[in-house]
């Protein structure tokens, strides 16, 4: 069963980074969103950022925890600045922008040429040790997959 989408609209969000950062916020600008989350670009001072909605806070803080136990050069994750709830039906995750693409929007040509960069990352990830994680499957924020390794 899929989650539905929450639908906040570009005014709620900016009124709710203004609250936050208790001032404007620079170009607010809807972006290509994931399967789950709505995701805005911004900026404030000179840096920019993104905020993602969802209804649910777990996969906003499985970011913290990617970012705290993968990210590398080699591994290239944002920086989760803050996870918390606009209000009962919304959580966000205010994260730093990184530069890049998503391979589901390229064309055959890039995806050809980001291939072996993108198994780059995927040997990369494999080097990192995994006794701090149990399991399979969907993890928490803690890194627990929710299905036990049986042997037989």
């Amino acid at each position: 069963m899929s989650k539905q989408k929450t639908t906040l609209d570009l005014e709620a969000i900016k009124t709710f980074l203004r609250d936050y950062y208790r001032s404007e916020v620079d170009t607010l600008q809807q972006m290509i969103e994931g399967e789950e989350s709505q995701a805005f670009s911004f900026k404030w001072g000179n840096a920019e950022y993104v905020i993602r909605i969802n209804s649910s806070i777990s996969s906003f803080q499985k970011d913290a925890y990617a970012y705290h136990h993968f990210h590398s050069e080699q591994v290239p994750i944002p920086y989760v600045i803050q996870t918390g709830y606009i209000d009962a039906q919304h959580a966000f995750c205010i994260s730093e922008k990184m530069p890049g693409i998503t391979l589901q929007d390229v064309d055959s040509a890039t995806l050809q040429r980001l291939l072996k960069p993108t198994a780059d990352v995927w040997l990369a990830l494999s080097k990192f040790d995994p006794d701090e994680t149990t399991g399979f499957g969907d993890f928490d924020a803690s890194g627990q997959g929710d299905t036990e390794t049986v042997l037989t």
